[in-house]
């Protein structure tokens, strides 16, 4: 009886310990040991303990759902939950706009064999050329933006 007591227990303990150590196996430890006591429990009626293993799944699923409605709206959830939006309007990007250098020339400041930095509106980028190298000082064009990376072209 002790077993299946403190199995449930270090089951609960572990899952505890999953919140502040993630990774899983702490969170899969404690599933397996509340699992095991379980069947522990019911160990001479087994199609019982599947069924009381289904019904603690579906009241987790239901705990869970009731905590994705009201903790937000408590204090606890009010300190856990980021609730503070990165809009563009207040100034969060991933990266500046490249669209005004397309098109653009510039000058190779390194080798580019083939990537290196181009200066092209005064600004240093970090580009890629086309396949080919591309000698310091020479002059390039911007080909291509996609996302971050600028190709350029020899002229």
């Amino acid at each position: 009886m002790w077993t299946i007591i403190l199995l449930f227990i270090a089951g609960i303990t572990f899952i505890f310990i999953e919140i502040f150590v993630p990774g899983g196996i702490f969170g899969l430890c404690g599933c397996l040991a509340i699992c095991g006591s379980i069947f522990l429990c019911f160990k001479n009626y087994p199609s019982i303990a599947f069924y009381v293993l289904i019904l603690e799944l579906v009241f987790a699923g239901i705990a869970i759902l009731l905590a994705l409605k009201f903790l937000p709206k408590t204090k606890f959830g009010k300190y856990v939950i980021l609730s503070k939006k990165e809009s563009e309007n207040e100034g969060f990007v991933s990266h500046d706009s490249l669209d005004d250098i397309k098109d653009k020339e510039g000058i190779a400041l390194t080798l580019l064999r083939p990537a290196g930095k181009a200066k092209i509106n005064e600004k240093k980028f970090d580009v890629v050329t086309e396949g080919g190298y591309i000698q310091k000082n020479e002059k390039v064009k911007v080909v291509m933006i996609s996302g971050k990376k600028i190709v350029v072209r020899k002229i």
